[in-house]
């Protein structure tokens, strides 16, 4: 079972965009719970985390930082988030197509992995997320902007997978039920998403995700901070990025308190 979220915090006259996922890799009959699903892209304005199969997400996720490394498009003034979306798309559909050989069904193959992407959009002065998918009667990977709609008053997504259940049905579900439970409907979001994901990585007769949860944001000054939590409650170990680490050893970021 994998989850991830990604949505707009506006608390205490504040707003930022949070990425949030397990750390849970699954492919070829392996299954890792220490892996890394949530990245900072090179230019450090944006976030891109996926669920799926890792042998198909990775390959592509390594080639797209290694390219934005040495593209100095991306580090000009006038670069945009909506240049590196496209960049995005027309990198990952051309990389897509070399998988057509000693495969029954190349799309299936081809759509194993799926993406959420988002940062701060300077232009239009407003964060945007997006879904990024394979199309396979066009061939390629497209994004459907989650943020688009100016008369919503929140934004958020999950994207996931479970064996026994529909992951993405339960945790809209399980948020609809706790921002009614607040009298929070329809009204901005703080914590609420982290708080789904937490359950559903605590709560093994739920859903049971891998690993500790992975959080990072994009504030408006378009940069990014990533962020540790205790894991599995405050009295647990510091994990940064599926890691385990000790007190003396973590890293020097923020730690997030489970409970």
């Amino acid at each position: 079972m994998t989850l991830c979220t990604a949505y707009i915090r506006q608390a205490n006259d504040t707003e930022e965009l949070v990425f949030a996922t397990d750390s849970e890799l699954r492919g070829g009959g392996e299954k890792w719970d220490k892996g890394i699903k949530l990245f900072e892209l090179p230019n450090k304005d944006a976030l891109l985390c996926f669920t799926g199969t890792t042998s198909r997400a990775y390959p592509l996720i390594l080639n797209l930082i290694s390219s934005i490394t040495y593209e100095d498009l991306f580090f000009r003034k006038s670069y945009t988030l909506i240049d590196l979306k496209e960049h995005v798309l027309e990198l990952f559909s051309t990389l897509i197509k070399t998988i057509s050989d000693y495969v029954d069904d190349k799309h299936k193959v081809r759509g194993e992995a799926r993406f959420l992407f988002g940062g701060w959009d300077w232009q239009k002065g407003q964060f945007r997320i997006w879904m990024i998918l394979y199309n396979p009667e066009k061939e390629k990977f497209e994004a459907s902007e989650l943020t688009e709609d100016n008369e919503r008053t929140n934004f958020y997504v999950f994207i996931g997978e479970a064996s026994k259940i529909d992951a993405e049905e339960w945790a809209n579900d399980e948020l609809t039920k706790l921002l009614i439970k607040d009298k929070k409907l329809h009204m901005k979001l703080d914590m609420e998403p982290l708080k789904i994901l937490r359950t559903a990585a605590l709560d093994n007769e739920i859903i049971g995700i891998g690993g500790s949860l992975q959080i990072a944001k994009v504030y408006k000054s378009n940069k990014t901070e990533f962020l540790g939590i205790y894991w599995h409650s405050i009295k647990g170990r510091p994990c940064f990025q599926g890691r385990e680490y000790n007190e003396t050893n973590k890293p020097l970021v923020r730690y997030f308190d489970p409970d």
